[in-house]
């Protein structure tokens, strides 16, 4: 395998979780939509999203964040 068969992937799945992370920062704009996120600053809203969107696509679902409100989920 060559670094080209490997970055492919990988850069696709980032530029997708990023669209996802910001469509999410846009539709559930308030840390009340998420349990875990009670005392999110403006400054960490975009990584916080970002993060639930790499467990949750990964599947690996830690927990410590998850969707309160109906939009979020």
């Amino acid at each position: 395998r060559t670094v080209r068969d490997i970055a492919i992937p990988i850069a696709t799945v980032l530029v997708f979780t990023t669209i996802y992370s910001i469509i999410l920062l846009v539709v559930c704009p308030h840390s009340s939509d998420f349990n875990g996120l009670d005392d999110e600053r403006d400054d960490q809203k975009l990584f916080n999203r970002f993060y639930f969107t790499m467990t949750t696509l990964s599947t690996t679902g830690f927990g410590d964040i998850s969707p309160r409100s109906m939009r979020a989920k």
